[in-house]
């Protein structure tokens, strides 16, 4: 029997659903722990991380289920010690969590937000300015420059667009990457990405003005970094699985910002609209990129493929003949810099899905 186990945001989420008398009265708590989590009762578990005091409600909300701050995970011993993660843990218990579900599941990656009907899903990958500490002593730049960068390659407000969309609807759920794409990058392909000859692909060695970041990788030390990426990929599968189960589809937006001037790696000749949608030939309808074009259209400067193209569809949905579409929406960070102007955004989102869910 294990003496720890180690649990994710969503983990959390999960077990704070059965925190109320109504799963109990109905005998449904000890199927969910013998299933999910084997050897371990709901009290030893949950009750263990709600005595605590590190996980809080919020709201009206019932239960105990959001992690501090910084902390994409714990480590649960059956002691009643608890140990915070922030990426940087290399614990047995940590990847043995990923083999709970049979791998179908949400790992710490990625944070998910959920509400009653998901029938789209609001992709936020480099949303994160979590580094581990673990990390920093990898970086042959200053702490400085470290942060620097952070302001530079991090998706500034797109958190914000993510809320009020939410408190909007009730059929999208937010899924953002816990930690920083200067960690990995969850968005490039594993092996063979273009931006691999930039010093940008799924580990960056390179900053956003062409400064060395970190020293070349092992093949040794690569293959550790692909596997969070890996286990992040998976999360995401699973969560385009659900929708699909509950929908008969996955609509997934992929939400960006970015900055006016062109980073070093960059075209400096392509266009740096207000607005970039980005499409996919195989993912992207002509209905769906129709309303994004008739929602974004009339009020911003709008291109499509332009400075950024494609859009994200996780490992195997992508270009598979799963009932996947999906669309990107670059925002100019300018257009995001007051309250007022991330409201216009947030309408023009959610005038987009209201046309493409009548289609």
């Amino acid at each position: 029997m294990a003496t720890s186990i180690y649990v994710s945001g969503h983990d959390i989420h999960r077990l704070a659903h059965y925190a109320h008398w109504i799963p109990g009265t109905r005998g449904l708590i000890a199927p969910f722990m013998a299933s999910a989590f084997p050897t371990w009762t709901f009290n030893e578990l949950y009750g263990t991380i709600a005595r605590s005091g590190l996980i809080t409600r919020r709201g009206q909300e019932f239960s105990r289920r959001h992690l501090p701050r910084g902390t994409i995970g714990l480590e649960v011993h059956r002691s009643g010690v608890i140990t915070q993660d922030d990426g940087s843990s290399t614990s047995p218990a940590r990847f043995a969590s990923w083999e709970r579900d049979d791998g179908h599941r949400i790992s710490e990656h990625l944070a998910v937000q959920m509400p009653i009907h998901e029938g789209t899903i609001l992709h936020l990958p480099h949303n994160s300015r979590l580094i581990p500490a673990a990390e920093y002593p990898n970086f042959v730049v200053p702490a400085a420059a470290v942060r620097r960068e952070l302001a530079a390659s991090t998706d500034a407000w797109v958190g914000h667009i993510a809320a009020d969309l939410m408190d909007h609807r009730l059929d999208i759920a937010v899924a953002s990457a816990t930690l920083s794409r200067l960690f990995i990058d969850p968005e490039r392909f594993p092996h063979g990405d273009p931006t691999e000859e930039v010093g940008r692909g799924v580990v960056y060695t390179t900053t956003a003005t062409g400064r060395q970041l970190r020293a070349p990788l092992s093949a040794q030390e690569r293959d550790a970094y692909v596997r969070h990426h890996t286990m992040y990929t998976t999360s995401m599968e699973h969560l385009v699985d659900r929708a699909i189960a509950r929908n008969g589809r996955a609509l997934i937006i992929d939400l960006h910002s970015y900055p006016l001037a062109p980073h070093h790696y960059e075209n400096p000749t392509r266009r740096r609209p207000e607005i970039c949608i980005g499409a996919d030939h195989h993912h992207t309808p002509d209905a769906l990129l129709t309303a994004a074009l008739n929602a974004f259209s009339p009020g911003y400067d709008t291109a499509i493929n332009e400075p950024y193209a494609g859009t994200y569809v996780p490992g195997r949905h992508y270009q598979g003949d799963t009932p996947v579409a999906s669309i990107m929406i670059e925002i100019r960070r300018d257009m995001l810099r007051t309250q007022s102007r991330r409201r216009r955004i947030v309408a023009a989102i959610d005038t987009m899905l209201t046309a493409a869910s009548q289609r």
